[in-house]
């Protein structure tokens, strides 16, 4: 049947329709209007439409012509508050899922990400694969194997504790712990199994100082599984009341006894759980009362001294010496080492940046049993791996502290998504499929144009002095900026062959994970008499963020921006740099923050004149007051109720400043690049011009919706996030920008448009 064409006068007069639907009417019913209205426009050529508008008419347009609409609450005054005028009607159009305590785009992109990668890992291995795409699916099968598993329940951990003689904590060891099995010997054991040892961690890391070689890193070791009971928490009350964490120790041990069939008796288990759990509370005081600084170098023979000392020192007080306070330095490290025979002497210098806690650590071991030591080596590991075991296991770790933890289909697949670990090989795949070439040269156009317009900012800031003003500059030219992914995924092949030819698989997850944090660490280690890799790829290429590395002037996009809602190649420019070019913008001004500024390119710390010193100071305190001790009413849209959130300009105010000077250099950049672009309107959005669609856009990407819990996690008065919360990052760096009162023509005074601006480089 012949389709009948519309008239296009209809078609404009629903359009225009459609875009003044009030916020109360249903989104079902607005979703069919814009289908019909997208259905008819096929009708008429592209030329037809540009006698209305140039108006973007690909998927991806409608797509984010779509997202940007659902947000817009053309009620509120774009003048008084911008973020309600772009993100007004987010909460009713974007319901926070039930999992959740928050919703918002960067949410929606990583759940967009998420969806992605399980696709992949649990697609067919495509032709031509090479050998880690396969392993990458045979590891998470076995993860996804959950009778495999359960029928192996707790073997795998006591398999390996029993090597050293069993976990004295459940009586397996029948052998008077104190006197012939060491602490020592158990954790070198641990080390060599997983890579890591427990009371100290020895690890290789970049010379920021000399910015050319690896050094050896010494800290103290870390908890086990803070991220489900935190540090901060653990230990609040006890020994007088038990905490969630001594309550998990107790039904773990209780756990593997009842696996194990063994008698003990009550008074002697609960004397080792609280000789175990005070090492661990006692580890954890010297650590918070440490003197960190990221400038403490030593040698091995200079550690090995001053711990003696004070081993020695403790020994007069006591009258006595316990072995347990040994450490032979030289020999730990060179065991460290020893698979890649380096040489390693005494001389062999050292970063220690809690070097304060090696002083303090010799009395804590020799005032301790041995036997509470090996409990705690033994618990570390065992807390490692119990959530690679069985669900019971898993469920005990993951509940923790006000969590409530249930194993669904889905929940495993996350888990396993994340629990595989061999990354480079899913980013490979993702990239392949889902970040074409032409997207990153896109991306890297952009950037470029962004440092372009950036060191004509500076060039425009007459408070700067000349000389400046000139090393201002040519730091901003040499900000080495990466973008998508690590530039080896392009190769046929042999790179990501090459770079896991030494991962041993497994025929269990248990086994699998252990295999790979051990490899995982021997690939670190391995870099030590390596050169340093001045440009390193520090941010995971599907981690939702961008970033600038001070110590190496380097900056990062990784390749999760290039998707809906934040990205597409064929999105109109205004779009693209409202959403994506603001973030590059951003994070090249992180080069100028108040920390970054104090360097040079070369991360040398640079003589500024006093007065250039105080004008840069007067402009930042100016930001500090604007978004200071300013209370934001945000409500839960699950609940209705509201909360407070106080503001603190001091903390906030390197982002601040990022914030503010990233989207007015975006907007520059943006309309450079429009001077060989026509200018083209989303459907559905066509009343806004090219320069409200910027605005538009930037505000969009910081639309959120959040629950009271959520508001309390990151802006209590404990705790509080380096960014200011979303509405004050759209509405303060609005707000200082003249080309965004002359776009909306806001008038002088009013809250959007203020007489008294804060800017930094540049003029208004």
């Amino acid at each position: 049947m012949e389709l009948k064409k519309p008239s296009f006068d209809v078609i404009w007069i629903m359009l225009m329709i459609w875009t003044s639907i009030p916020s109360g009417v249903s989104w079902s019913m607005n979703d069919i209007l814009f289908d019909w209205i997208d259905s008819q426009m096929r009708f008429y050529p592209p030329e037809k439409l540009y006698t209305y508008n140039t108006v973007c008419n690909t998927a991806s347009c409608k797509q984010t012509g779509k997202i940007l609409l659902k947000g817009l609450n053309k009620s509120a005054n774009p003048c008084d508050d911008f973020y309600e005028f772009a993100c007004g009607r987010w909460a009713i159009s974007n319901p926070i899922p039930s999992k959740n305590l928050d919703w918002s785009c960067q949410r929606i992109s990583e759940s967009n990400i998420e969806k992605r990668s399980l696709e992949i890992l649990e697609s067919k291995l495509p032709p031509g694969a090479v050998y880690p795409s396969k392993l990458i699916r045979e590891f998470y099968a076995h993860c996804m194997d959950i009778n495999a598993r359960e029928n192996a329940g707790l073997t795998p951990i006591n398999n390996i504790t029993r090597v050293m003689g069993g976990w004295p904590l459940i009586g397996e060891n029948s052998i008077d712990v104190n006197d012939k099995i060491k602490w020592q010997s158990v954790d070198q054991y641990y080390q060599q199994l997983t890579g890591y040892n427990s009371i100290f961690k020895i690890s290789v890391t970049s010379d920021y100082l000399n910015r050319f070689d690896n050094q050896i890193m010494i800290e103290p070791g870390k908890f086990p599984r803070p991220e489900f009971f935190p540090l901060s928490t653990r230990w609040k009350g006890w020994p007088e009341n038990d905490t969630s964490y001594t309550i998990l120790v107790k039904k773990v041990a209780g756990i593997f006894l009842k696996d194990q069939n063994i008698s003990y008796t009550k008074e002697n288990f609960d004397n080792d759980i609280f000789d175990m759990l005070q090492f661990e509370y006692k580890l954890y005081q010297i650590q918070t009362e440490t003197t960190n600084s990221s400038k403490d170098m030593t040698t091995i023979e200079e550690l090995q001294q001053q711990y003696d000392n004070m081993t020695m020192q403790h020994e007069n007080n006591n009258s006595i010496y316990n072995p347990t306070a040994k450490i032979n330095w030289l020999k730990s490290i060179r065991e460290i080492f020893a698979p890649w025979n380096f040489t390693i002497n005494t001389t062999e210098k050292l970063f220690a940046p809690s070097l304060d806690f090696f002083t303090r650590l010799p009395q804590l071991l020799n005032t301790t049993k041995n036997k509470a030591i090996v409990n705690y080596i033994h618990w570390k590991f065992v807390l490692l791996m119990m959530p690679f075991t069985n669900d019971q296991m898993k469920e005990l770790v993951h509940s923790g502290p006000g969590k409530i933890f249930a194993q669904t289909l889905e929940t495993r697949r996350r888990d396993c998504l994340t629990e595989i670990r061999l990354t480079h090989v899913l980013y490979r795949e993702y990239a392949q499929k889902y970040f074409p070439k032409t997207d990153k040269l896109d991306i890297a156009n952009m950037a470029e144009i962004i440092r372009d317009e950036t060191t004509e900012m500076i060039k425009n800031s007459h408070w700067l002095d000349f000389k400046t003003q000139a090393e201002i500059i040519e730091k901003i030219r040499d900000i080495h900026i990466m973008i998508g992914y690590p530039d080896w995924y392009d190769d046929n092949g042999t790179a990501i062959i090459n770079y896991y030819k030494e991962l041993i698989p497994g025929q269990s997850h248990f086994e699998n994970t252990l295999n790979n944090l051990k490899f995982m660490n021997q690939k670190s280690l391995a870099e030590f008499r390596q050169p340093m890799e001045k440009y390193e790829w520090f941010l995971q290429p599907l981690t939702l963020n961008g970033l600038y590395k001070y110590y190496f002037n380097s900056l990062l996009v990784t390749m999760a921006f290039a998707q809906s809602p934040i990205y597409y190649t064929d999105l109109p420019i205004a779009v693209k740099y409202g959403l994506l070019g603001s973030i590059i913008g951003h994070e090249i001004f992180h080069a100028l923050d108040p920390y970054g500024v104090t360097y040079n390119k070369d991360w040398k710390q640079v003589s500024i004149p006093a007065k250039t010193t105080n004008e840069y100071k007067n402009k930042i305190n100016c930001i500090i007051n604007q978004f200071d001790n300013y209370t934001l009413h945000e409500k839960d849209p699950t609940t209705n109720k509201s909360i407070g959130i106080r503001t603190k300009g001091n903390r906030t105010k390197n982002e601040d400043m990022a914030d503010i000077e990233g989207i007015r250099v975006a907007f520059a950049s943006y309309r450079i690049h429009m001077k060989q672009n026509e200018p083209s309107r989303l459907i559905g959005l066509e009343e806004f011009n090219s320069d409200k669609l910027f605005f538009i856009s930037y505000a969009n990407k910081w639309c959120q919706a959040g629950k009271i819990k959520w508001w309390e996690e990151n802006y209590s008065n404990n705790k509080y996030d380096a960014h200011s919360p979303s509405r004050l990052r759209v509405n303060r760096p609005m707000s200082n920008f003249d080309e965004f009162a002359k776009t909306f023509n806001c008038p002088i005074g009013s809250n959007m448009n203020p007489q008294s601006k804060c800017i930094v480089f540049g003029g208004h």
